[in-house]
């Protein structure tokens, strides 16, 4: 009897494990949340064998020029799974997805490469081919891409599974690719539409979009002279010259008088904030060019207040102002 008793607890304790590894089997095999957790630690974990298990792993690092910006991007990626609703076969995951910003990205590359393309221009030294400008501007945006230091962006993705054998195979829709990598691709949409829509000469309209800025003594140096040059005289007051002179722009086409004067106007008034950035810089490095930027206020105010007069041939000198632009520029660049 008692060795019957002995094999029936035996018997009984083998039913039991065997339930209990079923149970256990059943529950794995029945925990889409699990499955989906387990894809994304992968995914962020760059193990492709147990993200392929789950998901489609090569989705979220395209290969080809750009698989090192993706590379780096998902360095930064962190979810969170608010909800997963079941029925049966199928299962819904509402995730919170969080990366850095690429906005903030893209805005700080923009901005520093567009200064770095101005420079370059308006150099009086050996200027950089554009094979060179570009493979610059190429390893700028490989340096913001890794940036640690941006803030993040979080968005709200959606992610299908389905149930295939023991695990939960799991389905994230291209639209929802943006967030994951932070708003990558609106980011570029935007840079690309700004930079076709901003004077290639000015970095405000950027800075502002942005919300962010080059804040350097030289940086602001070469900033106020680029305006001077650029979009004041080459632009604008050379033209109104021109016609006032001999009746034609600097180009010998016809002139709208008016239209320029008003431009002048508020360039003047643009101005100020240069004249603010030079009063700002130090005193004795900058001693020489802080003379001449007050030197060159004074030229422009006077054919400023003679041009307004509207005189035909007016025989306007501007070789003053045009020395002083000669020395900011050597000083600047």
């Amino acid at each position: 009897m008692k060795r019957k008793l002995v094999v029936i607890l035996l018997i009984l304790a083998a039913v039991i494990i065997f339930l209990l590894a079923g149970k256990k089997y059943f529950l794995a095999a029945d925990d889409p949340e699990q499955d989906l957790k387990t894809a994304l630690d992968a995914v962020a974990a760059r193990d492709a064998e147990t993200a392929g298990e789950y998901i489609d792993y090569d989705s979220f690092y395209p290969q080809g020029e750009d698989a090192g910006v993706y590379e780096e991007i998902m360095k930064h990626f962190s979810y969170k799974i608010e909800n997963v609703e079941v029925k049966g076969n199928k299962a819904k995951a509402d995730i919170t997805v969080s990366n850095r910003d690429m906005d903030k990205v893209y805005g700080n590359f923009v901005i520093e490469s567009c200064q770095k393309v101005i420079d370059n221009a308006s150099s009086d030294g050996e200027k950089k081919s554009a094979k060179e400008m570009e493979a610059l501007v190429k390893k700028l945006f490989y340096k913001h891409i890794a940036e640690d230091s941006v803030s993040a962006r979080t968005g709200k993705i959606q992610a299908d599974l389905r149930r295939s054998g023991r695990k939960w195979k799991i389905t994230i829709a291209q639209a929802y690719y943006d967030d994951i990598y932070g708003g990558y691709f609106t980011a570029q949409e935007k840079a690309d539409k700004l930079l076709g829509q901003v004077d290639s000469g000015s970095l405000d309209e950027l800075e502002k979009e942005y919300g962010s800025s080059i804040r350097d003594s030289k940086t602001d140096m070469k900033r106020a002279v680029h305006f001077i040059v650029d979009s004041l005289w080459n632009k604008c007051l050379r033209d109104i010259v021109s016609f006032e002179n001999a009746g034609t722009d600097a180009q010998g086409n016809d002139y709208d008088l008016d239209g320029g004067l008003k431009k002048l106007k508020k360039l003047r008034g643009e101005k100020k904030k240069y004249d603010t950035l030079v009063e700002g810089l130090d005193d004795k490095e900058y001693k020489d060019f802080k003379a001449s930027w007050k030197k060159m206020s004074t030229a422009l105010d006077k054919i400023a207040g003679t041009v307004q007069k509207k005189k035909e041939n007016a025989d306007i000198k501007t070789k003053d102002f045009e020395k002083c632009l000669d020395r900011l520029v050597a000083l600047a660049y």
